[in-house]
């Protein structure tokens, strides 16, 4: 890095100066020339890089040379480099559109939506492909939303009705055996609404047997069932029936 940096750094200015000293309008293109410049401690070589010569009684002789380590640039000059520059960078946004292209074709390959309208429902729904799906569905009673996530066979829903709202998660396990696939599944519920809340969760094995805990509470009552209930901490019991 730093060998890099000496090299871009300069050290000395670039000049280049036009003389008509009889010494130097001798010089040949090419020949060295030591510059000293004494007020900024200048001391460095110099090449002649440019005669000018004139014809005069029959004989082209050098009027004068300049001499220096970078010719000045002419108003070509700096067209060119200009447009060299122009060039590049019309080269790098042509490399940065195709490549922005691409990326939009594999999206547009990845992912995919649909908007449905009719007159009595709406329907919202994106896709990533071989992966998930999300979807809105609007009625005039009903709103539902859903996600499915097709790689772990999971499906979230909600559905909104003026009198319950109801939220479900439900996954599906599929066992690939040797002689046949077993599939097992759970799930659980919750259903609000004005008089009670209603929470469920089962589990189906791969044999069938179905397990499930449900509890339900009102305004007077609260109801568990379970195979098991687990209470742990102080239980206070008042009104003991």
């Amino acid at each position: 890095m730093l060998n890099y940096i000496k090299l871009q750094l300069k050290d000395v200015p670039e000049l280049a100066i036009e003389s008509t000293i009889p010494e130097l309008v001798e010089r040949e293109i090419g020949e060295r020339i030591w510059l000293i410049y004494e007020p900024l401690h200048i001391e460095m070589q110099t090449r002649i890089l440019q005669q000018t010569k004139v014809l005069r009684e029959g004989k082209l002789i050098t009027q004068s040379v300049v001499f220096g380590n970078s010719l000045p640039k002419t108003a070509e000059d700096v067209m060119v480099d200009q447009k060299k520059e122009l060039d590049d960078t019309n080269e790098e946004l042509g490399e940065m559109k195709q490549e922005l292209t691409a990326n939009m074709d594999e999206t547009k390959k990845e992912f995919q939506s649909i908007f449905d309208k009719t007159d009595d429902r709406i329907t919202l729904e994106v896709t990533q492909l071989n992966r998930s799906i999300g979807a809105i569905e609007v009625k005039a009673d009903n709103i539902s939303q859903t996600v499915n996530n097709r790689i772990t066979n999971e499906v979230a829903v909600i559905n909104v009705r003026a009198n319950q709202i109801q939220s479900t998660v439900s996954a599906q396990n599929v066992s690939i055996g040797n002689l046949n696939n077993r599939i097992g599944s759970a799930e659980s519920s919750i259903t609000q609404q004005s008089w009670q809340i209603s929470q469920k969760v089962s589990i189906t094995d791969y044999n069938g047997n179905r397990i499930a805990s449900l509890i339900n509470q009102t305004s007077t009552t609260i109801s568990i069932q379970a195979s098991k209930i687990n209470l742990v901490g102080a239980v206070l019991v008042a009104l003991t029936i």
